[in-house]
């Protein structure tokens, strides 16, 4: 026995919470993350202001004061298990993702960096909340809702005339 139209209406509403609950709890990860990287950037800038030099800090450098095993297990994990001419060696490439790329990026002011990180974790949060999409997409399901009970309603009423006409014919 299949499901009833009211009993399917639920089943729906409860796939499309339980969906939109997976994507706020990504997205709630990805916000808390682009706020420390907002909020280390707003430190990079302060100890920038504050230090006597004129050169603000390196992100390489930054991070090497902070955590220099992690700098360094980093590029032996990006080196040899992410870039792909390190894990393939029938490509016969030079490695490529951390010498020229992410070397290169070392050397760029900290604030810079960690400004650029947050926002791409806000807007990827942004994105998975679908906060730009939201009211295109309210109106779909709502339309799509009002097809839903509509159907239910032109069964019901054809349930209901079919019994009047059996009873008249009994």
């Amino acid at each position: 026995m299949g499901l009833q139209p009211t009993e399917a209406i639920v089943t729906m509403q409860y796939r499309n919470s339980m969906a939109r609950l997976e994507g706020t709890v990504i997205a709630s990860g990805l916000r808390i993350i682009g706020y420390f990287f907002g909020l280390l950037s707003i430190y990079a800038i302060w100890r920038d202001m504050t230090s006597p030099n004129q050169v603000s800090d390196a992100f390489g450098q930054f991070w090497f004061e902070h955590s220099p095993t992690s700098l360094q297990v980093s590029e032996a994990i990006v080196s040899r298990y992410v870039d792909p001419c390190g894990l393939f060696i029938s490509i016969g490439c030079e490695p490529f993702l951390w010498h020229p790329l992410i070397a290169t990026s070392l050397g760029w002011p900290a604030a810079l960096i960690f400004i650029f990180l947050a926002l791409i974790f806000l807007s990827l949060a942004r994105v998975i909340t679908g906060r730009n999409l939201r009211r295109s997409s309210s109106r779909s399901l709502k339309r799509s809702g009002e097809r839903v009970k509509i159907e239910i309603i032109r069964n019901n009423r054809e349930i209901i005339k079919n019994a009047k006409l059996g009873e008249i014919a009994v």
